[in-house]
Protein backbone atom coordinates (compact mmCIF):
# COMPACT_ATOMS: atom_id res chain seq x y z
CA UNK A 1 0.00 0.00 0.00
CA UNK A 2 1.16 3.51 -0.79
CA UNK A 3 2.15 6.12 1.78
CA UNK A 4 -0.17 8.56 0.02
CA UNK A 5 -3.24 9.61 1.98
CA UNK A 6 -5.29 9.61 -1.23
CA UNK A 7 -4.58 6.96 -3.86
CA UNK A 8 -6.30 6.32 -7.15
CA UNK A 9 -7.45 2.96 -8.38
CA UNK A 10 -8.38 3.54 -12.02
CA UNK A 11 -9.02 0.66 -14.39
CA UNK A 12 -7.33 0.67 -17.80
CA UNK A 13 -10.28 2.22 -19.60
CA UNK A 14 -10.52 5.05 -17.05
CA UNK A 15 -6.77 5.75 -17.24
CA UNK A 16 -6.89 5.95 -21.04
CA UNK A 17 -9.99 8.19 -20.94
CA UNK A 18 -8.26 10.49 -18.43
CA UNK A 19 -5.10 10.54 -20.56
CA UNK A 20 -7.20 11.48 -23.59
CA UNK A 21 -8.87 14.33 -21.68
CA UNK A 22 -5.50 15.68 -20.54
CA UNK A 23 -3.95 15.29 -24.00
CA UNK A 24 -6.91 17.10 -25.56
CA UNK A 25 -6.58 20.00 -23.12
CA UNK A 26 -2.84 20.20 -23.84
CA UNK A 27 -3.46 20.32 -27.59
CA UNK A 28 -6.05 23.09 -27.15
CA UNK A 29 -3.37 25.13 -25.38
CA UNK A 30 -0.91 24.47 -28.22
CA UNK A 31 1.21 22.08 -26.15
CA UNK A 32 2.74 18.85 -27.38
CA UNK A 33 0.73 16.16 -25.57
CA UNK A 34 3.66 13.76 -25.90
CA UNK A 35 5.88 16.09 -23.85
CA UNK A 36 4.71 16.42 -20.24
CA UNK A 37 7.72 18.65 -19.62
CA UNK A 38 5.89 21.46 -21.42
CA UNK A 39 3.53 21.66 -18.44
CA UNK A 40 6.40 22.39 -16.01
CA UNK A 41 4.70 20.27 -13.35
CA UNK A 42 7.58 19.96 -10.88
CA UNK A 43 7.17 16.17 -10.91
CA UNK A 44 7.05 13.31 -13.38
CA UNK A 45 4.13 10.98 -13.82
CA UNK A 46 4.81 7.28 -13.24
CA UNK A 47 6.80 5.77 -16.12
CA UNK A 48 4.08 3.34 -17.19
CA UNK A 49 1.27 5.88 -17.16
CA UNK A 50 -1.39 5.40 -18.52
CA UNK A 51 -0.89 1.76 -19.62
CA UNK A 52 0.53 0.15 -16.45
CA UNK A 53 -2.05 -0.57 -13.72
CA UNK A 54 0.68 -0.05 -11.09
CA UNK A 55 1.50 3.42 -12.46
CA UNK A 56 -1.40 5.40 -11.01
CA UNK A 57 -1.02 9.17 -10.65
CA UNK A 58 -1.84 10.65 -7.27
CA UNK A 59 -4.80 12.94 -6.73
CA UNK A 60 -2.35 15.73 -5.88
CA UNK A 61 -0.63 15.25 -9.25
CA UNK A 62 -3.95 15.38 -11.07
CA UNK A 63 -4.90 18.57 -9.20
CA UNK A 64 -1.66 20.21 -10.40
CA UNK A 65 -2.27 19.05 -13.98
CA UNK A 66 -5.88 20.28 -13.87
CA UNK A 67 -4.76 23.67 -12.55
CA UNK A 68 -2.08 24.04 -15.24
CA UNK A 69 -4.60 23.22 -17.98
CA UNK A 70 -7.60 25.12 -16.61
CA UNK A 71 -9.51 21.90 -16.04
CA UNK A 72 -11.70 20.67 -13.19
CA UNK A 73 -11.87 17.28 -11.49
CA UNK A 74 -15.10 15.39 -10.92
CA UNK A 75 -15.11 12.47 -8.48
CA UNK A 76 -17.95 10.07 -9.22
CA UNK A 77 -17.18 7.40 -6.63
CA UNK A 78 -15.20 7.49 -3.42
CA UNK A 79 -14.23 4.93 -0.81
CA UNK A 80 -12.56 5.41 2.57
CA UNK A 81 -10.66 2.74 4.45
CA UNK A 82 -8.68 2.36 7.66
CA UNK A 83 -4.94 2.76 7.17
CA UNK A 84 -2.54 0.81 9.28
CA UNK A 85 -0.23 3.14 11.19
Amino acid sequence: MSNELVTLSLNGEARLRLYGQIAGAMEKKGLNCADWGELDLGFELPAGWPIDNDAQPTLAQLVVIAHKLGMGIEIEDLNMYTKEI
